[in-house]
């Protein structure tokens, strides 16, 4: 099957207006819950490594309690593998790399 020439007005995309742009951005970077909990909870630096699983729970517990839904681990991964941490896979599990859960001070 070879490729099928568009039409004139399949070739247009769409452009929002500026306010729709800023406003989408906005509720987008409200609705970072992901992001806020690295914010609060995490440090990110390439010095860090640290399993998946130990990241998750951390995750789960503060998604819980801010009534979030935490999702699955392994949604929970690949959205911080789109953020720029990298997975490997060792012996001792799923490590990622660039982000650790803050020492807890009590």
């Amino acid at each position: 099957m070879g490729h099928r020439r568009l039409r004139p007005w399949q070739q247009r995309t769409l452009d929002p207006p500026a306010a729709v742009k800023n406003a989408s951005e906005e509720y987008f970077t409200a609705e970072d819950v992901l992001g806020t909990w690295i914010e609060e909870r995490c440090v990110v630096d390439k010095i860090y490594t640290t399993l998946s699983s130990e990241l998750f729970e951390n995750w789960v517990k503060w998604a819980e309690g801010a009534r979030e839904r935490p999702g699955s681990q392994k949604a929970f991964s690949q959205n911080l593998a789109a953020r720029g941490f990298t997975a490997k896979h060792t012996m001792s599990g799923t490590m990622l790399s660039g982000i650790a859960v803050k020492p807890q001070i009590d």
